[in-house]
């Protein structure tokens, strides 16, 4: 077995355990609290799901071959919300609908997101990262400055996620993305610098869209349910 392989399922069952223990840490006392919990992440998963399964809903097709996401969207909600271990929970459900995904429909560079150590881990991190930043500004942060300061936090947790995606490709799956770039294309540099471009682009454009909607619908989140917010919220703890 490959170093690589080894090493990627290695950090798949790490993730994978401190996803449970960080999950079943969260649990309250309070039955409200933790019935309030459960429903919020169970709305949230199942918007992961419906935007990872349903075609051309959740992953856009820019070139065959290459998707963009808007499942980041949620599991920036929730990390908003809750903090990094319900970012953490998310993301370990995006990246199972990114692996799930690629099963059935991946090709080019999608296809490797088809290896689970490479759709997953990069999510894993996203959201427990996310829930962290989250929490460390909203607590030196009130009032105005939150709302600037979630745009901000979207805008670069977006960027952030696209780093650790490709992070992991550059990291497990180096060859692989040279062969795919390179083959069946005298145009091999021109090519590559093009997917690189609509790469970036597509990052940029994601990372706008969430600087905007998360802020927005947990605001409104925020005024129309505020008991259900205070409950699932880490916020003025």
């Amino acid at each position: 077995m490959e170093p690589r392989l080894i090493g990627g399922c290695v950090l798949l069952a790490i993730l994978g355990l401190a996803t449970v223990f960080l999950y079943n840490k969260q649990k309250s006392h309070n039955r409200k609290n933790e019935l309030a919990n459960l429903s919020f992440d169970g709305l949230l998963i199942a918007l992961i799901m419906i935007l990872g399964f349903v075609p051309q809903v959740g992953y856009l097709t820019i070139v065959p071959g290459l998707s963009l996401t808007l499942i980041h969207l949620p599991v920036l909600l929730g990390a908003m919300v809750g903090g990094h271990r319900k970012g953490l929970l998310l993301g370990t459900a995006f990246g199972f609908t990114s692996f799930i995904q690629a099963l059935g429909n991946g090709t080019g560079l999608n296809a490797l997101f088809a290896l689970p150590y490479i759709s997953i881990p990069p999510r894993m991190l996203f959201g427990y990262l996310s829930g962290l930043v989250f929490e460390i500004v909203f607590s030196r942060s009130k009032g105005i400055k939150r709302g600037f300061f979630s745009m901000g936090l979207c805008f670069v947790l977006t960027l952030m996620h696209t780093a650790l995606v490709f992070g992991d490709l550059y990291l497990f799956a180096f060859s692989e993305i040279n062969a795919i770039m390179t083959a069946s294309s005298i145009l091999g540099t021109t090519l590559t610098l093009t997917v690189a471009v609509i790469i970036l682009l597509g990052a940029i454009g994601e990372a706008i869209l969430a600087a905007f909607v998360v802020p927005l619908i947990a605001e409104v989140l925020q005024k129309a349910t505020p008991s259900l917010y205070k409950r699932v919220s880490f916020m003025g703890k």
